[in-house]
C-alpha cells in the first residue's frame, strides 16, 4: 500500500466552522489527485464523479449546469451521453456504464415516476463506489446511502408519501425501511447514527439542518480514517471534506433550502409539497 508522507504533510488544516475560506480549492484538490496513481488515483476521483452524477441529473431535467461543482466530464461529454441514450447509441467513451444506463432508462421510459432522477444516478453511483475494492471508501458509501434512506424515509413518513418507493438501492438498511413497520423501522440499535439523525430531523431552519448531516459526514471521515495513517484513505477523506467546505463556503442561506425543498420534490416529482414546507 503506498504511503504519501509528503503529499498529506502539507496539506493545509480544513474547518467546519462557519466563514472557513480556503484560497483555491480546486487547484489544492487537483494538487492531490495528480500526486497519486493508479489504482489509487482512480478512488480519488470519485468524488468529482459524483458531481458528474448531479450535473447529468439536471441536464436531464432540462435544467442549466452552469456554476454547479465541476467533475471528471466536461458538460459536452455529459449532453452527448443523453444524446447517444436518446438515439439507441453505445455508451461515450469515458463514461461509466451505470449513468448511460440510467440515462437511457430517464428518456426511454417512465422510470422516474417513482425515483427522482438525481436518486437514480445516485443510487447507482453508490454501488459503483461500494464497488471499488477498497474498504474504508466501500464503507463511505454504504453508509451515505443508509444516510440518505434514512433521511427520506422519515420526510415520506411525515408528508404520507410512500416510503416503499422512495428508499433507494437493496442493502440491509433498504430492505428494512421499506419492510418494518416500527417507528425506527427497528435501526435505532443498528445505525449509529439514526437517533442523532432523527434529533436533527426536528430543526426546522433548512439550512441548519443540511449543514449538521453535513457535520455527521465531517465526522465519520475524520474517525473512520483516523488510523490510516499517510494512506490514500486519508486524501479520499481530506478530498471529501473539501468538497464539503467548498460548498458551504459559496452557498448563501437560499441556496441551503432549496437542498431539502428538492429533497421532498425527488421523492414523487408529482406529490405536491406542504404548505408549511413552502413557507419556511
Amino acid at each position: 500500500m503506498s504511503k504519501y508522507y509528503y503529499l498529506i504533510a502539507g496539506l493545509a488544516d480544513l474547518s467546519f466552522d462557519e466563514g472557513f475560506q480556503l484560497s483555491d480549492m480546486d487547484g489544492i484538490r487537483q494538487e492531490i489527485i495528480q500526486g497519486v496513481s493508479g489504482a489509487d488515483r482512480r478512488l480519488l476521483e470519485l468524488p468529482l464523479l459524483e458531481n458528474d452524477c448531479r450535473r447529468l441529473a439536471a441536464l436531464l431535467e432540462g435544467k442549466d449546469i452552469e456554476g454547479m461543482p465541476s467533475g471528471l466530464m466536461d458538460g459536452s461529454l455529459l449532453q452527448e451521453t443523453i444524446d447517444s441514450a436518446k438515439a439507441d447509441e453505445a455508451c461515450p467513451a469515458g463514461v461509466p456504464a451505470f449513468m448511460y444506463d440510467i440515462a437511457c432508462n430517464c428518456v426511454r421510459t417512465d422510470s422516474v415516476k417513482d425515483m427522482g432522477i438525481q436518486d437514480m444516478l445516485l443510487v447507482g453511483f453508490y454501488k459503483y463506489g461500494m464497488a471499488c475494492g477498497n474498504p474504508f471508501v466501500h464503507d463511505w458509501f454504504e453508509f451515505n446511502l443508509d444516510l440518505n434512506n434514512v433521511r427520506v424515509a422519515m420526510t415520506a413518513r411525515k408528508y404520507g408519501l410512500d416510503i416503499r418507493k422512495a428508499v433507494t438501492g437493496d442493502n440491509e438498511t433498504a430492505q428494512q425501511l421499506r419492510s418494518s413497520g416500527a417507528r425506527d423501522w427497528g435501526l435505532s440499535g443498528q445505525l449509529d447514527f439514526f437517533d442523532e439523525l432523527q434529533r436533527i430531523s426536528e430543526e426546522q431552519d433548512l439550512t441548519r439542518r443540511e449543514k449538521m448531516i453535513d457535520m455527521m459526514r465531517w465526522r465519520w471521515l475524520e474517525a473512520n480514517s483516523f488510523s490510516s495513517f499517510f494512506s490514500v484513505e486519508v486524501l479520499f477523506s481530506y478530498l471529501e471534506r473539501l468538497s464539503m467546505v467548498q460548498r458551504w463556503s459559496t452557498m448563501d442561506h437560499e441556496g441551503g433550502e432549496k437542498l431539502l425543498r428538492g429533497l421532498i420534490q425527488e421523492l414523487k416529482g408529482q406529490v405536491s409539497v406542504p404548505d408549511e414546507f413552502k413557507n419556511n
